[in-house]
């Protein structure tokens, strides 16, 4: 039996594990981001949580409609 990533409109759990990844990423890069344009660390708590949750969201969103493809 050939392995596929997720059918059209259905995620599977790989999809939520990598979407939460991609959520922690986006967490950490905009920590970063924020801290070199103030040139001090600066933890801005609603704006990280904001960017990680929408990134999440988009990435989920991403993997819902795409098509299954094989996997090699």
């Amino acid at each position: 039996m050939q392995k596929t990533t997720s059918n059209f409109l259905s995620l599977n759990t790989q999809d939520f594990i990598k979407g939460l990844i991609v959520t922690i990423i986006s967490a950490v890069f905009t920590l970063v981001a924020q801290s070199v344009q103030q040139d001090r660390l600066t933890f801005n708590f609603t704006t990280i949580w904001h960017t990680a949750v929408a990134a999440g969201i988009a990435y989920l969103g991403k993997n819902l409609f795409t098509p299954a493809k094989p996997i090699q």
